[in-house]
């Protein structure tokens, strides 16, 4: 591992160790890809601008985010599917999160559930990623085991009332595997192959937050929630904004 020493030299090992199949579920974007090469080059164009004789002698990257200590300004996004890459999966993931001081959040589209995926982490570590259904029940009750298990923030994804096409993993033959447990998706959607273009929602608005925040009473994150959607008036108070970048949509 210790040749890799970047982001792009893991994902040329991941692309070299994975089925291609698998790879393009991981590393592909919507469509033809172009918000996501966009959304690279944007950032590219950032640059550290530094300060000097600014006393550096003690420094530290410990940051809050949504009252919760971590070590490091950075945040282990939800990521479906994770036992494709590596048996553990989310578990792995929560583990490496834990080890380096900082936040997971799981996803909807996972193998673990929430109270597995709380064994894994401090308490209060890790947040969830949510796919908001027409079950309104089954989301109640996932709502509740999610605030049993202690997890300290809701991932609300916003900007996918429908999944697109994603022309890399047709071209792979990327299908969704059989056999993966998905205790955090309604039965009514299962086999996910049959049921994922209605994972979400689509006639969710800005009112059917508060029955969210009432529900689970957890501080809330709008994932996906750009330009001027993000600035909508009737947007709850205590929530914060997760601004997409990959153009998975």
């Amino acid at each position: 591992m210790s040749e890799l020493v970047s982001a792009e030299a893991f994902e040329q090992k991941a692309k070299r160790r994975l089925e291609p199949s698998t790879y393009s579920f991981y590393a592909g974007g919507a469509g033809a890809e172009t918000t996501l090469e966009d959304n690279l080059a944007a950032f590219r164009r950032w640059y550290l601008r530094p300060r000097v004789l600014a006393d550096v002698g003690q420094v530290t990257t410990t940051i809050q985010v949504l009252a919760t200590e971590v070590a490091l300004p950075v945040l282990l996004a939800p990521v479906a599917f994770q036992s494709l890459a590596q048996p553990q999966g989310e578990l792995a993931a929560a583990r490496a999160a834990a080890a380096a001081g900082t936040i997971y959040c799981l996803p909807t589209i996972s193998g673990v559930s929430p109270g597995e995926c709380a064994q894994a982490a401090p308490p209060g570590q890790c947040w969830f990623q949510l796919y908001w259904s027409r079950d309104r029940g089954f989301t109640r009750e996932l709502l509740e085991r999610v605030a049993e298990a202690g997890f300290s923030a809701l991932l609300l994804t916003v900007d996918l009332p429908v999944f697109g096409h994603r022309d890399r993993e047709r071209r792979s033959g990327f299908a969704f595997p059989a056999g993966v447990p998905l205790p955090n998706v309604s039965p009514e959607l299962l086999p996910l192959g049959s049921g994922h273009g209605h994972m979400v929602d689509p006639t969710l608005t800005w009112r059917d937050l508060e029955w969210l925040q009432e529900t689970a009473r957890l501080p809330l994150v709008l994932k996906g929630a750009e330009g001027a959607g993000a600035r909508r008036p009737r947007r709850p108070d205590r929530t914060g904004l997760h601004l997409g970048a990959r153009g998975r949509g």
